[in-house]
Parts: structure tokens; sequence; C-alpha cells
């Protein structure tokens, strides 16, 4: 293993950097495994490969690792967002997450894709992105100059447009929005730091 290797020639190996060195071997295998899907659902190897080193230098300026992200995109465009606006989409949840949790990314994503597929903000979606702390309602409101009894009138009535919820999430992460740039704060932190430092590692091939 990586430890014994250092002990044997007197280099002091620490677990995070046996860690690194693990999920750079990791990372080749999910680089290659994700062309693959990519390739398939885009009917086109280029285009994969040219999404994929996008992810790449997302990831390692960004508290989310290369996994997440690639997952992601996969659900994103398996709803239906295009291969051309999907990182625009992926910055503006990145940067929600950020600031409500990062453990609240595959809500989010849930959400958002549930939202694109039907074309509409329904109920059940409007509940989900309440549930992540996003101020999905509030914003409706403020939007539309109407009360949040009927906002949800018209949520279940179907009269609320996909295009407005995606155009709600980039005014929250644009300049002067209550998410602005938060992944990019959140990078600075120690565990964002590291979270970047295993994505570099892992892609130094």
């Amino acid at each position: 293993t990586l430890s014994s290797f250092g002990r044997k020639w007197g280099i002091f190996v620490t677990a995070p950097i046996v860690a690194a060195g693990i999920g750079a071997i990791k990372a080749a295998g999910e680089f290659e495994q994700m062309k693959i899907a990519l390739s398939t659902m885009l009917g086109s190897e280029d285009q994969a490969i040219s999404l994929l080193k996008k992810i790449e230098d997302f990831s390692k300026k960004t508290p989310f690792q290369f996994t997440e992200l690639t997952t992601t995109t996969k659900q994103l465009l398996a709803y239906g967002f295009s291969a051309e606006n999907v990182m625009g989409v992926i910055k503006s949840l990145g940067d929600v997450a950020a600031g409500v949790g990062k453990d609240k990314l595959p809500q989010l994503v849930l959400a958002i894709g549930q939202i694109n597929a039907k074309g509409q903000l329904m109920g059940q979606e409007l509940r989900q992105l309440q549930e992540t702390g996003f101020p999905i309602l509030d914003m409706l409101a403020e939007h539309f100059g109407k009360t949040k009894e009927e906002i949800y009138k018209m949520s279940s009535a179907g009269e609320i447009s996909s295009e407005v919820v995606v155009q709600l999430f980039k005014q929250a992460t644009s300049e002067g929005g209550k998410f602005f740039d938060l992944m990019s704060a959140t990078s600075q932190t120690t565990l964002g730091q590291f979270s970047n430092l295993q994505d570099a590692v892992g892609f130094l091939a």
C-alpha cells in the first residue's frame, strides 16, 4: 500500500495523501464510465468528452467533487436539459446548494429536473423546493405580484412554467442575488479545499 511504501522509504504518508492516491485511480475509471454513458446519451463521443472536461474544470473550483457533478449532469440531461445549457443549470443549483446545504443538491436536481420534464411547476415540486430551504414561494409571489395562497393555486393549475423557475434560480445566483457565487466562497473552506485537492490529484494525468 501507499502507507507501507512510505514507511519503507522513510516517507511520511498521511491518510489524506493515501486517500488522494486512491481517488486518482477511481477518478480515471469514473471518467471512462461517464464518457461511455454520456456518449450514449448525447450520441457523440466528442461532445461527451467536451462536456466532461467542463465538469472536470468546474469541480476543481467548487466544493463538489467530479463524481457528484457527473451524476448531476447525467440526471439533468435525462430530464431534458441540453448539453449546451446544463452547465449553467448546474452552476445555479450548486450555488443554491452551497447556501442551503451541500446535501440538498440531489433534492434540488430532482425538483428542477421534474419541473423541466413537465414544463411547469406543480404542487409536488413546489413543496420539494421549499423543503430544501430555497425561497421559491417568496420569489414567485414577488415575480407575479401575487400572494402565497395565489401562487399555490397557480401551481396546482399548472400556470407556472419551467422557464420562470429556471429564471428565478438564475436570478438568485446572479450578482446581487442571495446565493450569488456561494460555491466559490464555500470552496475556500478547509473541507472545500480538500475536495478541490482530491479532484486536482485525481486528474493529474
